[in-house]
């Protein structure tokens, strides 16, 4: 089962994901967390200052960032990723890559949340996760959100139109969240061995 969390930056994706590892014995790939250790490589070290100050990387970087993760995967078993696809030209490139290997992708969620309460979870998130990152500041989220909504909704028609797109209100309690989604998982299971 190949899994994938799509949201704007603090809709709850990374929790989520983990939850739902756990639950369903997956592999978690965290994109965001991939783009932070690679810039602080040799190889990547040039896009630094660019997502510091919240832009986004080119989309073959961060495909090949992915990939290069998804290569340590066992397919067979499939995984959970979050943070990505971001655009159109990403999506195509990871149905690509899977194709080729004979693998689909089974459920792409959205976490859907509103501006306020991401702002709120943002600028919270030093506080109540004890995270340190340079991108939780205002003017940066702002940047961050534009970003993302601009470069992102695309994403959501690829995938709503190959049937594969679930909205989920990110809102909710993360139990709630977690609930939901579980339930979406299993009622397209039961759906398809009712076919069989």
């Amino acid at each position: 089962m190949i899994i994938v969390l799509i949201g704007p930056p603090g809709s709850g994706k990374t929790t989520q994901a983990k939850l739902l590892s756990k639950k369903l014995s997956l592999a978690t790939i965290s994109t965001g967390d991939l783009v932070r250790e690679a810039i602080n490589t040799e190889r990547y070290h040039i896009f630094k200052e660019l997502v510091d100050k919240g832009g986004l990387l080119p989309d073959n970087v961060v495909f090949e960032i992915v990939r290069d993760k998804i290569k340590r995967v066992d397919l067979n078993k499939g995984f959970i990723i979050e943070g990505f696809p971001r655009t159109i030209k990403q999506a195509c490139l990871m149905e690509e890559y899977l194709s080729e290997r004979g693998k689909s992708i089974d459920f792409v969620f959205y976490m859907q949340i509103s501006k306020e309460l991401l702002k709120e979870r943002i600028l919270n998130r030093k506080n109540i996760e004890k995270i340190i990152r340079m991108d939780d500041d205002l003017d940066t989220f702002n940047k961050r959100i534009d970003v993302y909504f601009s470069s992102s909704f695309p994403v959501f028609t690829f995938y709503k139109n190959r049937n594969l797109l679930y909205e989920i209100n990110a809102s909710k309690t993360v139990d709630d969240i977690n609930s939901e989604l579980l339930n979406v998982i299993k009622s397209k299971e039961l759906e398809e061995k009712a076919f069989k």
